[in-house]
């Protein structure tokens, strides 16, 4: 809920200090290392998506993982 609020207001990028900012960043990496670690110690498998493009598009190179 706090990412789509501050997500779609303008403004609170002018009033943050740079740390701010970077802090923020540095939050968001964390938390989306954090759930890719937790999806794996449950046995959910996040990368899918990867595996289902593989699998099934004609041409292996459409389907470019980086």
């Amino acid at each position: 809920m706090t990412v789509a609020k501050l997500s779609y207001t303008d403004s609170w990028i002018r009033c943050r200090s740079r740390i701010k900012l970077l802090l923020g960043a540095a939050f968001f990496l964390a938390s989306a290392g954090g759930i890719y670690y937790y999806l794996n110690s449950v046995g959910l498998n996040p990368d899918w998506s990867i595996e289902k493009a593989l699998k099934w598009c004609k041409k292996r190179k459409w389907a470019k993982v980086l």
